[in-house]
């Protein structure tokens, strides 16, 4: 539910973040998403965004990437169910096969008990920080000289202190959010290709 004065007298929940993204997001693109409250039926949201029709240049990477790497195997480690949808369709021009997890005991779990060539780890789970997950992962790669899975950070917060705290922890990469494509790839990318060579801790 959005926070407004429409919304007094019925229980709201959530910071707002998601409109911030959203509307951050249609900028870039060089856009703009307004909204304004209706009394009666809620929130009226408009996104104008100016398109190109045109051929798309990122089709190349996902096939430089199978062929490379070979079929993928990605452990998606996140609760919230819109951001599992919008990895599956960034994910679907890949070889790809994902597993969804949404809390940290069953992180650690399929981490342990599978083998994956990624894992996407959002840094704020509902029982755990990613961050810890990761370093509790690390340890256990270490513990029993297992092949090292490559980590890669999912997160909104992108401030140098939230990105150094994952990588000392053990993350390989850092993309924020909002997810854009051409990124996302440039992180998966070589961490894909460090996990196919079964490094070990």
């Amino acid at each position: 539910m959005i926070n407004g004065p429409w919304g007094v007298g019925k229980s709201t929940a959530g910071s707002g973040l998601g409109l911030y993204l959203a509307t951050k997001l249609a900028r870039r693109m060089g856009g703009d998403l307004s909204y304004r409250a209706n009394q009666t039926s809620g929130v009226i949201f408009t996104l104008a965004v100016p398109l190109e029709f045109g051929e798309m240049n990122a089709g190349a990477a996902p096939a430089e990437i199978a062929q490379e790497a070979g079929p993928l195997h990605i452990l998606v480690v996140g609760d919230h169910a819109v951001n599992r949808q919008i990895f599956s369709i960034l994910l679907e021009p890949f070889d790809v096969t994902i597993t969804f997890v949404g809390r940290r005991d069953a992180a650690i779990e399929a981490a342990k008990q599978d083998a994956f060539d990624l894992i996407l780890m959002d840094r704020q789970l509902p029982d755990m920080n990613g961050v810890d997950v990761t370093a509790h992962l690390r340890a256990w790669e270490r513990e029993h000289h297992a092949p090292r899975t490559s980590i890669l950070f999912v997160s909104a917060n992108g401030s140098p202190s939230a990105i150094r705290e994952a990588t000392e922890a053990g993350a390989d990469g850092y993309v924020t959010k909002p997810i854009l494509l051409d990124t996302l790839i440039q992180e998966i990318t070589p961490a894909v290709l460090v996990s196919k060579q079964g490094v070990s801790n």
